[in-house]
């Protein structure tokens, strides 16, 4: 499902196939965001949060509801050094966001029976059919790029790692 999320930004929710398609920790949908500019440029964000696994629960487990645009850094148009204003090199570029919401640094691709896991009784680590399902949304959305930049924060600079091959 395609819906606008305000300011240039277009939210993707992908379906869940029954669980076994791309999926937030605790089962709910994963969710990416897209920005139309240079249509041969393309920055592809993956967003950090955090990890879990038993009884370690210190990670995002929704997909983010927020526009990526409301973070600020690379998603604007210049940036204030309290001194100078600098323009962002990067301003034009069409941008994929990713949202965070597995617990498995982007690389993960299992289901793991967890009674004492605060959102249900299962953990869904589907870092990698996440990934997977943001790129194929890049390459519809962005067929024409050519030169590509991908990044991450935090959890997404090492999901960058794990997962730049399939750019």
């Amino acid at each position: 499902m395609t819906e606008d999320a305000g300011d240039g930004w277009e939210k993707h929710t992908f379906d869940t196939d029954g669980g076994d398609g791309p999926i937030c920790i605790a089962g709910t949908p994963f969710a990416s965001f897209t920005r139309q500019g240079n249509p041969t440029k393309l920055i592809i964000f993956l967003d950090g949060g955090g990890a879990c696994w038993q009884d370690f629960y210190f990670c995002s487990v929704l997909a983010g509801d927020e526009t990526p645009g409301d973070a600020g850094g690379i998603f604007t148009d210049s940036f204030d050094t309290g001194s100078e204003i600098i323009d962002n090199p990067f301003a034009d570029y069409s941008i994929l966001f990713a949202s965070y919401c597995d617990g498995s640094v982007w690389a993960g691709d299992n289901d793991v029976v967890d009674a004492n896991f605060p959102f249900g009784p299962v953990r869904f680590h589907r870092g990698l059919r996440n990934v997977t399902a943001a790129l194929d949304l890049a390459k519809a959305e962005f067929p024409q790029a050519r030169q590509i930049l991908m990044t991450g924060s935090s959890a997404g600079g090492f999901g960058i790692l794990f997962n730049y091959h399939q750019v």
